[in-house]
C-alpha cells in the first residue's frame, strides 16, 4: 500500500499484465521504480482480470483491511453541513471553532483519529460527537480512568437528542 488509498503492483515484465494495469482508470505508472499504483477501490476488478491471466498468481488483500479502507475513503466528501446536520444541537452547543475542525477531521477519516489537544480543551465532547455521528454503527465501548468516567457521562447525555 503507498499514499492515501493507494496499492502498488510490482512484477517482472508481462504484456498481458501490463494490459491489465493500462485498463485500469486509476492507474499510474512510476518508471523509475517501475512500479504500478491504483486506487484501492480497483482491488476487485484489478484480481479478477489478473487471475485470468497465464502464469500470475494474485492474492487479494484481507476482506478486512479492504472494508477499512473502502469505509474510511466513502468519508472524503462528508461537507461540515452534513456533519452538523447529524449531530444534536445540545451536543454543538458551545463548540470552538478548532474543535468543530477535529470533528470533522475524524469523520472524513472514518472516525478513525487521534485526539491529542492539551487537557481541558474538549478532547471529551470531540470523541462524543464523532462517535454520536456514527451510532448507527454501535455497540461502543468507552474505555476511561474512573476519575472521568462521570465527566463521560454528563458529556454523552448532552448528545442524547430529546425526541
Amino acid at each position: 500500500m503507498t499514499g492515501a488509498y493507494q496499492m502498488t503492483a510490482r512484477c517482472g515484465y508481462n504484456q498481458k499484465v501490463i494490459n491489465v494495469f493500462k485498463e485500469v482508470k486509476t492507474r499510474n505508472y512510476n518508471p523509475q521504480t517501475r512500479e504500478w499504483s491504483f486506487h484501492v477501490s480497483d482491488h476487485d476488478e484489478l484480481v479478477s482480470k489478473l487471475s485470468k491471466c497465464d502464469h500470475v498468481s494474485v492474492k487479494s488483500l484481507p476482506a478486512s483491511f479492504l472494508k477499512a479502507l473502502n469505509s474510511t475513503a466513502s468519508h472524503d466528501n462528508v461537507t461540515p453541513e452534513l456533519i452538523w446536520q447529524a449531530l444534536p444541537p445540545d451536543l454543538l452547543a458551545g463548540l470552538l471553532p478548532f474543535q468543530r475542525e477535529g470533528i470533522a477531521f475524524a469523520i472524513r477519516h472514518g472516525g478513525r483519529a487521534l485526539i491529542g489537544d492539551e487537557m481541558g480543551l474538549g478532547k471529551t465532547v470531540q470523541a462524543i460527537a464523532v462517535a454520536k455521528y456514527y451510532e448507527k454503527e454501535w455497540p461502543l465501548l468507552i474505555v476511561t480512568p474512573s476519575p472521568l468516567r462521570l465527566v463521560w457521562k454528563q458529556v454523552a447525555a448532552r448528545g442524547r437528542r430529546c425526541d
